[in-house]
């Protein structure tokens, strides 16, 4: 997988060293193949999670001064 990192640092407008961009060359196709093998989870029977807090409302009531 040849990712130019320079190419998407100058899209995200993210100034990188030399260093980073080596750091983040090196990391990015992990990351990359990671999100892969997720994308290949069957999860057609699945249903979609929402919300995993058991928490309703937790804000109070807005009340003006009067």
């Amino acid at each position: 997988m040849d990712i130019d990192i320079t190419h998407i640092a100058k899209l995200a407008n993210l100034p990188l060293t030399q260093d980073e961009l080596g750091k983040y060359g090196k990391q990015l196709p992990i990351i990359l193949e990671f999100v892969n093998k997720i994308n290949k989870v069957d999860t057609e029977n699945i249903e979609p999670t929402l919300c995993m807090s058991p928490l309703v409302n937790v804000m109070r009531e807005d009340k003006n001064g009067s």
